[in-house]
């Protein structure tokens, strides 16, 4: 069985000092996703490519998985950024790199 992959991004996690994790990330993180156009949140499913855990500070490629990419429909491009959130805090960064799903993708 494969898991759908909507999208994958470079991410860079804050530090603790950063007012970030913690603790590291394991395979599997479920954080929310605030994108650069966007007041609402969009929760998601990433899984590292380069290694099983990622560390405060580390900056790492992911597979994405959105919950719901309907609400995303025609909205993402490569280069699009977006916060990684837990609850009210901001724990991290993305860039979008390349775009699997490809009901995603912006129309010009």
């Amino acid at each position: 069985m494969s898991i759908r992959i909507d999208f994958i991004a470079k991410v860079k996690f804050r530090t603790a000092k950063e007012g970030g994790r913690k603790s590291p990330a394991v395979e599997g993180y479920r954080p929310d996703l605030k994108f650069e156009f966007s007041e609402s949140m969009f929760m998601a499913h990433q899984s590292w490519i380069e290694k099983d855990i990622v560390y405060p500070g580390d900056e790492i490629h992911a597979r994405v998985t959105l919950a719901s990419p309907h609400l995303l429909a025609n909205k993402l491009a490569i280069g699009t950024g977006f916060t990684l959130n837990e609850g009210i805090y901001i724990v991290g960064y993305g860039q979008i790199e390349e775009i699997i799903n490809p009901d995603l993708i912006k129309k010009v």
